[in-house]
Order: structure tokens, then sequence, then C-alpha cells
């Protein structure tokens, strides 16, 4: 009885300072207006092309294009770079639209860097019943391409 009295004394002592403790780091802020915008105005199972990779997965949805530790040559990772740099690349609504659907792309994110690119002005001139632009933040649009490249 006794070493059971000195065991749960002691297990008490140390369970105090993980109690009182705060963590001191966020390491995952789900309440960004950009995690949350991903989250309400798309669906689940959404594939992304864009720059804010945390934000992405942090709202549960995929990326084409991760920044992966270490190399997996399943991912063909090589090609998938070169499929977003067309993506922005792209000089007409066409290109832009068979590369998002031959790849299964639902949405590119278009941010400061990206705001120049051809194609962005593009989509911006069509009728936006096609192209649903959802502006997270006011640097960052995202397009999703289901509803216009289906047009085409």
């Amino acid at each position: 009885i006794v070493l059971l009295f000195v065991l749960t004394l002691g297990g008490l002592i140390e369970l105090f300072p993980f109690v009182n403790s705060r963590p001191t780091n966020l390491f995952a802020d789900y309440r960004s207006t950009l995690v949350s915008s991903i989250r309400e105005q798309t669906p689940p199972r959404s594939s992304f092309v864009g720059s804010h990779l945390t934000e992405i997965h942090l709202a549960g949805r995929k990326v084409f294009l991760g920044d992966y530790a270490g190399q997996d040559l399943r991912l063909n990772k090589s090609r998938r770079e070169e499929v977003v740099a067309e993506l922005y690349a792209s000089k007409d609504l066409g290109t832009f639209c068979n590369l998002a659907k031959s790849h299964k792309i639902d949405y590119v994110e278009f941010d400061a860097r990206q705001q120049a690119s051809p194609v962005l002005g593009l989509i911006r001139k069509t009728d936006s019943k096609y192209f649903t632009i959802m502006s997270a933040k006011e640097t960052v649009i995202f397009v999703n391409t289901q509803g216009g490249c289906a047009q085409g």
C-alpha cells in the first residue's frame, strides 16, 4: 500500500507541469481567413495549384504540386512543375482548361506573383458565371476551373 501511495503521489507531481503548461508556438492557424475561405467555398476533394500550401492543407484539400521533403519518383515532380508553369503561362483559355482538365486541377491560385498572368486577364474578362473567382484575401485569388473549363 505504501508503494502504491508513493507511485500515485509521484504521478501527481509529474502531472502538474503538464497541466499548467501552455503551447508557446502556434503550429496551425485554423482560424485564418484563407483557411476558412478555402474550407467553406470549395468541395472537400478539390485539387489546388498554388503557393499557400500550408493553408490549403489545413483546409483539408489536395495540392497538385507540394513542397515535399525528399524525392518520390511516383509523384513525377518535374513534370508537375512543368504543368504548373504552363498553366500560368497559358495565352488562351483553351490551353489553360485542357491542362486543368487533363490533370484534374479544380482551383488555381493567383497571388501577387501571378497577377500579371495573361490567363488571369482572360478569366476576368469572361462571363463570371463560368469561372468562379474566390478572393480569400485581397492579394490571393482562387479560380474555379470546373465551371469555365466545362463550357469549352
